[in-house]
């Protein structure tokens, strides 16, 4: 389950840079980072963990304020 809720991730996340400038782009990258850090998680790379979560914070802020 975890393989293909990445492989959606990185679909989302590949699909986001051409729509990053709406609201709906920058929540399809949340999306991905959110799905990407579950296999990042599973495998104990917490570098990436530690990426995603930040990005996905950047890009909570960038909707928000």
């Amino acid at each position: 389950m975890i393989g293909f809720a990445s492989w959606v991730g990185a679909i989302c996340l590949m699909v986001a840079p051409f729509m990053i400038d709406t609201v709906e782009g920058k929540a399809l990258a949340i999306l991905g980072l959110s799905l990407l850090t579950l296999q990042s998680l599973q495998t104990k790379c917490y570098n990436l963990t530690l990426l995603n979560i930040t990005g996905i914070l950047g890009y909570v802020y960038s909707i928000y304020f």
